[in-house]
């Protein structure tokens, strides 16, 4: 009894470890997934915040030549 004793013990020891080990791996697994998701996602944002400043400056270039043009435009009216 006493060798089936110290086996079980041995094999309760090293079952709490192994579980305690892939519970630690799968937390740092989940972890890691949350925290790529989360860098996508704001990968993502920034990529359609730069299209958005891109547009922005396209139609503020686009506004000032229309400015540009009516001026042109009054000016010639007045002559």
């Amino acid at each position: 009894m006493g060798i089936a004793t110290a086996i079980f013990a041995i094999l309760s020891a090293a079952t709490t470890v192994l579980c305690a080990t892939g519970s630690l791996l799968w937390w740092a697994y989940r972890r890691g997934q949350a925290s790529g998701a989360e860098r996508a996602r704001r990968d993502a944002d920034q990529r359609a915040q730069v299209r958005a400043d891109t547009k922005i400056r396209a139609l503020e270039r686009l506004v000032a030549e229309m400015h540009g043009e009516l001026a042109a435009m009054q000016s010639r009216r007045r002559h």
